[in-house]
């Protein structure tokens, strides 16, 4: 038996050869339960015409009602794991392509499962995904008229009604009538499709919003700290950002005019 083996495993290296023939499995039967099974459980070189371990659990049901189990471990083929067998009947299958890789159990569903490393690689994240999306989004959730610092005081965490998709935190600057402006810092649930610059603009003519900045993230609890720039965010809008580039610039002008000035007189330090 192990010198069958060794020369099973040298003609692998030495020639290359396809997986299929390589294959080796674990063997057991049983119909009493996994741990007679797996008690006699041997390891067997598999032939040619098998590239699959099979892993199998069924349920017989007889003409009297009564039930009987089969454990069973084996060489098998990639097609028959494909097959109807387990659609009829209560049973698991499960059959992947790696040496000695049906050394776990089974256990009782109604579906055939995975048929490799990599399909059992996509299941899984795709069972990630489907519990993120069954798991209510959280965010941070403060307002103040004064500072970050004040809002992240009162700062707590938000569980999101369902239509509210994103975090947001945004920073709103509001010119009053007599000339003062009022700061807003707020945190909390939104909607990705109003992370836009027409969400901070007010429609008030006597309160004119005039400058806001809104960030919004997609991920629980992604907007702990304050307006900071977040390469995952699915919005980041500045109001009247091309205004604001344009008094940049007038002042950087009229800067280099003062300069060029006091540099002819002669007055400049």
């Amino acid at each position: 038996m192990l010198l069958h083996f060794v020369f099973v495993v040298a003609f692998c290296v030495l020639f290359k050869a396809q997986a299929t023939l390589c294959i080796q499995c674990n063997k057991c039967h049983s119909k009493v339960s996994w741990d007679e099974c797996i008690k006699f459980q041997e390891a067997v070189n598999c032939s040619s015409i098998f590239n699959r371990c099979l892993t199998f659990h069924k349920i017989l049901t007889g003409p009297n009602g009564k039930t009987q189990h089969e454990y069973q471990k084996d060489c098998y083929h990639d097609t028959s794991c494909r097959s109807l067998e387990c659609k009829n009947s209560q049973c698991n299958m499960e059959c992947c392509n790696t040496t000695m890789c049906n050394d776990g159990i089974t256990k009782l569903s109604n579906e055939i499962p995975i048929l490799s490393p990599k399909d059992n690689e996509i299941k899984h994240h795709k069972k990630q995904k489907e519990n993120a999306k069954k798991k209510p989004l959280e965010c941070y959730l403060c307002s103040s008229a004064h500072s970050w610092e004040d809002c992240h005081k009162k700062q707590k965490l938000d569980k999101c009604p369902e239509q509210l998709n994103v975090c947001t935190t945004y920073h709103l600057v509001l010119t009053l009538p007599s000339g003062n402006q009022e700061h807003k810092y707020n945190k909390g649930c939104w909607h990705d499709k109003e992370c836009s610059n027409e969400r901070c603009r007010l429609t008030d003519v006597e309160v004119k919003g005039t400058w806001c900045d809104m960030r919004c993230c997609n991920s629980t609890k992604c907007n702990r700290g304050g307006i900071q720039r977040n390469t995952g965010s699915v919005a980041l809008q500045v109001i009247d950002s091309a205004n604001a580039a344009a008094k940049l610039n007038q002042l950087s002008i009229l800067t280099a005019m003062v300069i060029l000035v006091q540099l002819v007189s002669g007055t400049y330090i």
